[in-house]
């Protein structure tokens, strides 16, 4: 026991915090995102946007028995617009728990996504990935006979509203998980492997009460998460990650009109005529339930991560000039 004890006090870094403790900082984590949440509910209606529609709502729309208009007197894209704005609170309780504790405030600049020309390209193939490989999902689902679409409408105001929450919805994730989780877990332990696991766990369970949770929908996200981690790790690319989240779920949901991540699609260019379970789709949790996108993003991985590795490229370190210092207290920040 006592060398397992020594071991694991190897592991840990000498600028690290107490709340950087795994359970710690997932506790910590969650409760910021509780603050976020009601900050949200605060901003939503102070800017005129409807209310968010509950699931039994979403599903009364889905079955043909009301529409968004009917239920909140709003048109539907703006319900939408409003749902996925529903996490704009994290963009202001993270960057301020990023700000406040002294000892957090280096993270504040990997908030600046895109800084230069190799972290623009570096989104630019985010954004490409995530299209890639959810249209390739669609497109096969339609040549399988699994998917059936139609050309509903295209509404450029809509259309780009649209985008701007998809944008705050998806970079809200990014900067919970692969961002402040990942940065404190990566300032405690010294294997990347414990930051990498540790917020690809924490954001599979974030989404574990979605409808239609299967056991490849676990996988499916922590393949996402993996894939994340290698831009984060090993291309410094946080803004590359919520390019790709962002054209992930926009392209899903606002394109297509597909389920995502078990949430039907209220507003879309296409239209869903019909749908059935295939190797490229599930009929509730949409692409993110299929073995294909697995595959796909397994691939887009290990392609990354060969790049990375010939070229020895490495993201900078966040904390590296702390690791000289003789061991420091557990503080909490």
């Amino acid at each position: 026991m006592g060398g397992l004890v020594e071991r694991y006090r190897r592991e840990l870094r000498p600028c690290r915090k107490m709340t950087d403790m795994i359970l710690l900082a997932a506790i910590i984590t969650v409760a910021l995102l509780f603050a976020s949440t009601q900050v949200s509910n605060w901003i939503i209606p102070l800017v005129g946007l409807p209310r968010s529609l509950t699931s039994t709502e979403v599903a009364l729309i889905g079955s043909g028995g009301a529409t968004a208009q009917e239920l909140t007197g709003a048109p539907a894209y703006l319900v939408f617009a409003s749902m996925y704005l529903g996490t704009i609170g994290v963009w202001i309780v993270f960057p301020l728990a990023m700000l406040i504790p002294p000892a957090n405030r280096r993270m504040l600049q990997k908030m600046i996504f895109v800084r230069d020309r190799r972290s623009l390209a570096m989104a630019c193939i985010g954004a490409l990935l995530g299209f890639a490989i959810n249209s390739a999902c669609v497109g096969a689902s339609v040549l399988l006979g699994n998917l059936r679409l139609h050309f509903e409408h295209f509404e450029i105001g809509p259309f780009l509203l649209l985008l701007f929450a998809v944008f705050v919805q998806s970079g809200s994730e990014e900067i919970i998980m692969r961002h402040y989780l990942y940065q404190k877990l990566a300032r405690r332990y010294r294997h990347p492997a414990v930051a990498v696991v540790g917020s690809s766990v924490f954001f599979t369970l974030l989404h574990g009460l979605n409808p239609g949770m299967t056991w490849l929908a676990v996988v499916q996200l922590m393949t996402m998460s993996l894939l994340c981690c290698v831009l984060v790790h090993y291309y410094d690319a946080l803004g590359a990650c919520v390019a790709m989240h962002t054209a992930w779920n926009f392209t899903q949901s606002i394109v297509y009109g597909l389920p995502n991540s078990g949430g039907g699609s209220l507003y879309s260019v296409f239209g869903l005529d019909a749908a059935s379970n295939g190797p490229f789709f599930d009929t509730v949790f949409g692409v993110e339930g299929s073995i294909g996108s697995v595959v796909l993003m397994l691939l887009a991985c290990a392609g990354l991560f060969v790049y990375a590795k010939r070229r020895g490229l490495r993201a900078p370190d966040l904390w590296e000039d702390e690791e000289g210092k003789a061991d420091a207290p557990d503080l909490a920040a």
